[in-house]
Order: structure tokens, then sequence, then C-alpha cells
């Protein structure tokens, strides 16, 4: 633990990659109010409800920051391989501190390349919660790509997701917005859904050859 902290205090001293200030980042860290999935109750009841319905054996998020929601899945999933993925060296070493767990996989990597090289070691079926677009970064295009060309069971969430009917938070980068046109732009026979009701962020769900299952939280784009 003390290795960790003293990388950690280094890193703290020399990260530059997202914000202005090393000092701003480690606060950002510290403060951030952000929750499990944002603390949406039906959003997390439903990931439950996928893990069991699918017997998912293993889970692979993209974008750790904190460890917060990949250790909510590790905790009330003890038999699930719970993997996640961090580039930043500063959030990876401060997520490495809280997510010390049997059933969970840290790394500190670039999620494309994470993808590649993992991908096909994971028992299936596998969820993804894809969520490593931060500032200018928008690998999601890409992240797609390798899931689609391993043929890999899946059910895929993910995050800051724009909904075609409803004023949900979601996320746009170099005019490039998260929505049903970049999935559609590499899956385009896939079926996505999003909330039907009035979530805390946009989010949206689709399976990759896996039968497809709607409960009454989703509906189609």
């Amino acid at each position: 633990m003390n290795d960790i902290v003293d990388d950690l205090s280094n890193a703290a001293a020399s990260a530059t990659m997202r914000l202005t200030t090393p000092l701003k980042a480690f606060r950002v860290l510290v403060r951030s109010d952000i929750r499990p999935f944002y603390d949406d109750k039906r959003l997390q009841q439903l990931v439950l409800e996928l893990l069991g319905r699918y017997g998912i054996w293993a889970s692979f998020e993209t974008g750790t920051f904190r460890g917060d929601t990949v250790k909510w899945v590790a905790e009330r999933a003890p038999g699930v391989a719970c993997w996640t993925v961090e580039k930043n060296y500063l959030y990876y070493l401060y997520a490495k501190m809280r997510t010390m767990r049997a059933n969970i996989v840290l790394l500190h990597d670039d999620s494309r390349r994470a993808l590649k090289k993992y991908l096909r070691q994971l028992p299936t079926p596998v969820m993804f919660w894809l969520d490593a677009h931060w500032e200018k970064e928008l690998p999601l295009k890409y992240e797609l790509g390798i899931m689609r060309d391993s043929g890999t069971l899946s059910v895929v969430l993910i995050d800051d997701f724009r909904h075609p009917r409803m004023d949900l938070g979601y996320d746009c980068y170099n005019q490039v917005e998260i929505g049903a046109g970049l999935v559609k732009s590499v899956l385009p026979d896939v079926q996505i859904f999003v909330p039907s009701y009035k979530a805390p962020r946009g989010y949206a769900v689709f399976f990759l050859s896996l039968p497809v299952w709607v409960p009454e939280s989703l509906e189609s784009t």
C-alpha cells in the first residue's frame, strides 16, 4: 500500500494528461461526486438483471476514473471477473487503492489496445460499460469495431449517449456526438435501446450475438 501511495504522490507531481495542473487533477479525484451509474437506481437494477439473465462471466469497463463503478459491480457479482482499463496514470493509481478485490482486474492502458490484447481471453458472455471518452479522446468507434470483429457474445452499455427524444445529458467530441449515428456507422444492423424514463444521464444498451431482452426501463431508438 505504501508503494502505491508513493507512486500516487509522484504521479500527482507530473500528471498533465487531462487537466491543467496535477493539483487540480487530484482534487477532481478526491472531490468528485460521481456515483456508480450516476446513482441511477433503475440503471443499477438493469445492470444486475442483465448479469443474471445472460449468465455474464466477465465485465469490461473502459474509463475507470476512481473505480467506483467497477467496485460496485464486483461487490454485487463476486463470481464475475470485472475488468477495467484507465489510460490516465494518476487515475489508475487512485483506483488501484480503492479496488483491491480478487475479482477485479485493473489495467493501465489505452482502452483500444487493452481490448485488442485481452478481449479474446475473457469468458463469455461479456458485459461492457464503455466510458473511456474524455476531453478530446473518443475511442468509442474503435472499441466497437474491435468488439464486432471479435464475435464476442456481448451485452453493451454506452455512457453519455444522446437520447433521441428526451433531453438527457450526453457527450460530444470534435463535433462527433455519442449517439445512434456513431454506433450505426460500425454496427449498422444493431438494435439500440435507451432509457424509457427521465434518467440522470443518457445511456444506451444493445446486444451482440445474444437474444434481445427489453425491460420496461428501456425503449428502442
